[in-house]
This record gives structure tokens, sequence and C-alpha cells, in this order.
């Protein structure tokens, strides 16, 4: 029982800086709210003056994210292979 609360301690710290870090009160709190206030004024400047801004794409943007098209396949290969194996221990 010790060995199992301790390794559910760990990845709960962990959840829990990262919480703080990603909310208001932690480090990241401040460049979250200067960022959302930047967002709100390019808005502005958007809706006041739309002919004044020009979004251009990089050459070679493929508009993809962050996810190439062999990792989403990847974890979609993993995800179908898991329900295989849950479905095939459910029947026994």
């Amino acid at each position: 029982m010790k060995r199992l609360s301790r390794l559910l301690i760990i990845p709960l710290i962990f959840l829990g800086a990262a919480g703080f870090l990603l909310s208001g009160c932690g480090l990241l709190g401040g460049l979250y709210r200067n960022l959302k206030t930047e967002l709100a004024s390019f808005r502005e400047r958007i809706k006041s003056a739309p002919g004044e801004v020009q979004v251009e794409h990089r050459p070679g943007y493929s508009g993809g994210g962050a996810m190439e098209r062999g990792w989403a396949g990847a974890l979609v290969l993993l995800g179908v292979a898991r329900w295989f194996s849950v479905r095939e221990r459910r029947r026994r």
C-alpha cells in the first residue's frame, strides 16, 4: 500500500504544480494576463481598421498544427489496438 501511495503522490504533485503555474496565481499568471490584454487590443484594432491587418502564412506552411500526420496516425493505431485488447479481455 505504501508503494501505491508513493506512485500516486508524485503525479498529483506535478499536476498540482502545473495547475498552479497555469492559473492566475502562478508564475505564468502575469504572462497569461499580458497575452489576454494584447489579444483584446489586437481584436479592437482589427475591428476599427480591418484593411490595416493582413495575415500571411510562411512559405511551406501547411496549417497542420503541432502534430504531424504520422504522429496522429500512430496515436489512432495505438488507440484502436488498446480498444481491441480491452474488448478481448472483457470477453474472457
